[in-house]
């Protein structure tokens, strides 16, 4: 049920967040030392990540049907999401926005929420509601005060 069901938590859930902090923190630190171009650092990650999930397909007892709409979705999450997405942000970071691009980031659990709800007719608790409209509001209110920042630098 996901955000969705806030009145339990699983182990193996907790587990699972506290082994990507550590991973996401041991590959920042990585990173940093590596000087390596951005570009052929997304082909090691997205070549990687491949393998990775690669592996239980192979030696596990999942099956894929490629039917039609798996190979749409499949290719949607390929191209568009990962590789346009993340090209997206090299962009943006590029032209020196990295503070208001990471907080964009803070929007996709709201857009899921309202995707889930147009899409699949989910139900939103009043928690998840409540919580994401405090997100958009920080997001909004960020927004207006870097902008103003910005143009106050511009001005001088």
């Amino acid at each position: 049920m996901g955000y969705r069901k806030m009145d339990s938590f699983s182990i193996v859930g907790i587990v699972f967040a506290i082994i990507s902090v550590i991973s996401l923190s041991v590959g920042i630190v990585i990173q940093k030392r590596n000087s390596i171009s951005i570009i052929d650092n997304l082909k090691i990650q997205f070549i990687s990540s491949s393998v990775l999930f690669l592996i239980p397909l192979l030696f596990g007892n999942l099956y894929l049907n490629f039917t039609y709409e798996f190979s749409f979705a499949l290719a949607w999450m390929v191209l568009i999401v990962s590789i346009g997405a993340t090209l997206l942000l090299l962009l943006m970071i590029k032209s020196s926005q990295t503070s208001r691009v990471s907080s964009l980031f803070f929007c996709v659990p709201p857009l899921t929420i309202f995707f889930d709800y147009i899409f699949f007719s989910g139900k939103i608790s009043v928690t998840s509601m409540i919580g994401a409209l405090i997100t958009i509001y920080s997001v909004r209110i960020f927004f207006l005060l870097t902008r103003e920042s910005i143009e106050i630098v511009h001005s001088k």
